[in-house]
């Protein structure tokens, strides 16, 4: 039977759920942005050592999916020297002031676990840029040399702002000084007037001009200069270098600095000092700038491709750190600190945590339930699986009760309508085990083996007639599909043929359907109704189609927890 295609559309996004926590198909965590106003520098954390890439886009419908193409690229950051790493460190920049961006990270799914992994891990997201105001302002030129022997000079003075990186064009229009007499040794105070020159979206550099003429001529010996406002004006583009030039009608010195004007965000103050080459007229400049960075824009309203909460999370002490789980009482924040105790978040924090008592796990799964409790499955350091439901996971702390040896793969967990929880085990052989608990988490009755063989990660879910099925993948490629009865006993199996590389979920499309999702060998996404025994599997795409289409990325932040 086709699937129609707003069904797949639909179980594209669904799939997230079980691509986030698969570390050979999410290897990116603990995103980090420094954002500044031409700039911004990308920290995050591979689960594997490797080489990183991150593309920068222009923001043009507010559409990820839209504007993520190559005409909207903009820039791009690569890792190329040292070894491989699992913490990188990129910076972006040349990007525009006061704009909103796409970005994307890049790094090669192949590992050293799975070797013939082919393309690449993607993390996808938002920023915008700051913007940078800058007032400068000079306070006073002093003068040490005025040019004339007979007397004090006929000073002006003429002020030019550049951006001092290329295309080094001029910022603002210049300002002229009034002529004024100046001896040697004295200042000409606030020659451009006591307010600054404002400069909007400030470059990161701003390269500040004096041009000082003493005017020894006459309108009628030199008609073309003696007016004292003629060829004052400072160039178009920043000069090369500063020079000095005397003549019989006029001295001229010029004086150039450059100063970074800052990123920081808030208000940042500084002051420059700087002199003229030495000539018959020699000056120094004395002012000072403030910049201001601020953010404009703000964020946007949440988009849909950021509107996605996770309903699980595997974590572990070597792995993914932390994680938020979406419940319908508020997000809450589940890690394993460095010793592997359990913390939990306070009010959908990353940053406020609470220890929890119980062992020491070398990973944990986290699962919210339909009726918005909290179902945790760790693993301790001898292999044994403890689990855990807190009906209040804000205020109740778990009770853990042991279930069994296991090996370090993930369970599956499923709820049924009354509220027993099925969760699924490997033992140390890779063989699946069916535990069942009720809503207190006792285990009523014992462990079941599900097959006798070793399967991959397993999946469970619930066929038309709401019967628990499992499904996972078989050492020589074939995709084992186990209906379970009422009391957890295996039922007539069904064998795919195939080359499976491993299942991913039983879900229901738009129509309720149950699907039945796994991958192959070749990493194509592969989905049939699971009532169709024996039926073909239709293609869904590549995996990198697949998870270029899936919304968000891996929470962010490393936890701070209590010693």
């Amino acid at each position: 039977m086709p699937i129609e295609q707003s069904a797949l559309a639909a179980i594209r996004s669904e799939l997230g759920q079980v691509l986030w926590d698969a570390p050979l198909y999410q290897g990116i965590f603990n995103v980090q942005l420094a954002r500044a106003p031409t700039r911004v520098r990308f920290g995050f954390q591979t689960f594997w050592p490797c080489y990183a890439r991150v593309e920068v886009y222009r923001m043009v419908t507010g559409e990820l999916d839209l504007d993520m193409e190559k005409e909207n690229l903009l820039r791009v950051g690569y890792e190329l020297f040292g070894s491989p790493k699992v913490s990188h460190n990129v910076l972006i920049t040349e990007l525009g002031q006061e704009q909103r961006f796409w970005y994307r990270i890049s790094v090669p799914r192949k590992t050293p676990d799975f070797p013939d992994a082919k393309g690449f891990v993607r993390s996808r997201g938002e920023f915008f840029t700051p913007r940078r105001n800058t007032i400068v302002t000079v306070d006073r030129i002093h003068v040490m040399d005025d040019s004339d022997t007979s007397g004090e000079g006929e000073l002006t003075f003429s002020l030019g702002l550049y951006n001092a990186s290329d295309p080094r064009e001029r910022l603002v229009e210049p300002r002229i000084s009034p002529k004024q007499g100046v001896s040697s040794g004295d200042d000409y105070n606030r020659p451009f007037g006591a307010g600054g020159q404002s400069i909007g979206r400030a470059p990161d550099f701003i390269g500040v001009y004096v041009f000082g003429v003493d005017d020894d001529a006459t309108f009628w010996g030199a008609p073309w200069y003696g007016l004292g406002i003629v060829g004052m004006r400072p160039p178009a583009t920043m000069p090369d270098r500063t020079f000095t030039e005397s003549r019989d009608y006029a001295d001229m010195t010029d004086a150039l600095h450059v100063f970074a004007t800052g990123a920081k965000p808030g208000r940042q103050e500084g002051r420059f000092d700087f002199s003229s080459v030495e000539g018959r007229l020699h000056f120094s400049v004395h002012g000072r700038f403030v910049t201001e960075v601020v953010d404009t824009l703000g964020e946007r309203i949440t988009p849909p491709w950021k509107a996605f909460f996770k309903t699980s999370m595997a974590i572990g002490t070597g792995g993914k750190p932390a994680g938020l789980v979406g419940l319908p009482a508020g997000a809450i924040g589940v890690a394993l600190d460095p010793e592997g105790r359990l913390q939990l978040g306070e009010g959908g924090s990353l940053d406020r945590w609470r220890a929890a008592e119980g062992p020491a796990f070398q990973a944990l799964v986290a699962k919210a339930t339909r009726a918005g409790a909290l179902v945790l499955v760790g693993r301790d350091g001898d292999g044994v699986a403890h689990v855990a439901r807190l009906l209040e996971p804000h205020r109740d702390m778990p009770c853990w009760t042991a279930i069994g040896r296991t090996t370090d793969g993930p369970p599956a967990l499923l709820e049924d309508e009354n509220g027993t929880l099925q969760v699924v085990v490997r033992d140390g052989r890779g063989r699946p085990w069916l535990v069942r608990l009720d809503r207190s988490a006792r285990v009523p009755d014992a462990p079941v083996r599900l097959h006798r063989e070793p399967v991959g990660r397993p999946v469970v879910g619930f066929d038309a007639e709401r019967r628990v099925v499992l499904a996972a993948s078989l050492a020589d490629g074939r995709l084992l599909v186990l209906p379970l009865d009422g009391d957890g006993r295996p039922g007539d199996a069904e064998l795919c043929e195939g080359r499976f590389a491993e299942a991913l979920a039983i879900m229901a499309d738009e129509t309720a359907v149950p699907l039945l999702v796994a991958i192959d060998r070749e990493e194509q996404i592969l989905i049939r109704p699971l009532a169709e025994r024996g039926s073909a599997f239709e293609r869904l795409g590549s995996l990198e189609d697949v998870l270029e289409g899936l919304p968000g990325e891996p929470p962010r932040g490393r936890p701070r927890v209590a010693a």
